[in-house]
């Protein structure tokens, strides 16, 4: 397995959408409610809310989740803002993030092969910024943050809920499983069983069916 479980009971919507979930104790995520286009409208972590909005009839375009503004641009998120603090991305033609702006500094992202973010660098070309990340994408403890910023493993940008968000989907690294289906029905797997903990449910355990490559 990937990270810490719980045993604690999972639970879920109808088109197994995830209503509760507790891949870590301090990740545990209760009151997630859907809209009527699968998009994940609310889910509450340590005991703060987090409301979500969004720019069309899927989860691809943030607008809002909890007290974080997003803008977006035509190659992805362009940039967010969170209690009145601005975070910019430039892109790649491709959409990569390769650098970022925050308190009127730049910096500029390393990235491995499959786009995980690795380090991050200032303008003088000094990491300020060292990654590392378990196959699924849990980040290990020899992670090191001057800067905070959002971008993680394999280009995914992770929320204060612990949840990557990739295209359409969010994913949970320490079950390496996303917690609602694949809106293009491709993905044959089930994503979660109903009230089945993370020990008994096969579909929901490690990465064997490399989840971050359905997207």
């Amino acid at each position: 397995m990937d990270g810490p479980q719980s045993d604690a009971t999972w639970t879920d919507l109808n088109l197994n959408r995830h209503t509760a979930g507790a891949s870590t104790p301090e990740g545990t995520r209760t009151g997630e409610t859907w809209s009527d286009s699968s998009q994940l409208t609310s889910l509450t972590v340590g005991g703060t809310t987090y409301a979500g909005q969004y720019g069309a009839t899927d989860q691809s375009e943030h607008i809002k989740l909890g007290p974080t503004t997003f803008h977006n641009g035509p190659l992805d998120l362009s940039a967010q803002t969170t209690g009145g603090v601005d975070m910019g991305f430039n892109r790649d033609p491709g959409g990569t993030p390769n650098s970022m702006t925050t308190g009127g500094k730049a910096y500029f992202y390393l990235t491995d092969v499959i786009g995980s973010v690795i380090g991050l660098a200032d303008e003088t070309g000094a990491k300020v910024n060292s990654y590392a990340y378990s196959p699924c994408g849990v980040t290990r403890n020899t992670t090191t943050e001057q800067v905070p910023q959002p971008y993680r493993f394999a280009d995914g940008h992770q929320d204060p809920t612990d949840l990557y968000h990739y295209g359409a989907r969010n994913y949970d690294p320490n079950i390496g499983r996303f917690n609602s289906p694949d809106p293009s029905g491709q993905e044959k797997t089930l994503t979660c069983t109903p009230k089945a903990t993370p020990s008994t449910a096969s579909t929901r355990q490690g990465c064997s069916a490399s989840p971050m490559f359905w997207m």
